[in-house]
């Protein structure tokens, strides 16, 4: 619901959610549902509350067993959502800092693209921002993400602003062009 602008009904669908989890004594329920509140108050535009619900989520779960792969899937998109608050909020160091939580979590051609990004833009350290980007092609080419059409996308739109930064005009247009078709 929060995808398609239906805040209201969103956050009365989790308000549902969290009186019957009450019942339930179970931090990965607990995450999901805050992280959920986290993106609808994203969505109206309400970063503080955006970032404390997406607190009370990340406080979930680092408490999950880090064994388990579905827990730190989660711990990671906690960690990414934060990062893009963070930028959202012109919060940039803070914004970095959650890419690398979540990368550290569990590497991801997104976060680390979204890395490289950082130092092609805000930064402006280009030998960093390649040293990203071939990690995260590195790592789409592997089995779990070479068919990952999404995850290629984001990165080759994410390159496309260190060509850009770097006056490599055709290789950008080129990034971009793929991009679109992947996306």
């Amino acid at each position: 619901l929060w995808l398609t602008g239906e805040f209201k009904k969103a956050i009365e669908y989790l308000n549902d959610a969290e009186e019957k989890s009450k019942k339930i004594n179970d931090d990965f329920l607990s995450g999901k549902i805050n992280q959920e509140y986290s993106q609808v108050y994203n969505g109206m535009n309400l970063p503080k509350m955006a970032l404390d619900y997406n607190l009370k989520a990340m406080k979930s779960a680092l408490r999950l067993k880090k064994d388990n792969q579905d827990c730190r899937f989660f711990l990671r998109y906690v960690y990414y959502t934060r990062a893009v608050y963070f930028e959202g909020n012109e919060q940039l160091d803070s914004s970095l800092v959650y890419l690398h939580k979540a990368m550290k979590v569990d590497s991801n051609p997104l976060d680390i693209a979204h890395i490289a990004r950082y130092y092609t833009i805000y930064k402006w350290n280009l030998d960093s921002a390649n040293y990203y980007f071939k990690k995260t092609f590195d790592l789409l080419k592997t089995k779990r993400f070479k068919h990952n059409k999404y995850q290629r996308a984001v990165a080759l739109y994410d390159y496309c602003c260190l060509m850009q930064a770097q006056k490599k005009n055709n290789e950008a247009i080129d990034s971009c062009t793929k991009s679109i078709k992947l996306a």
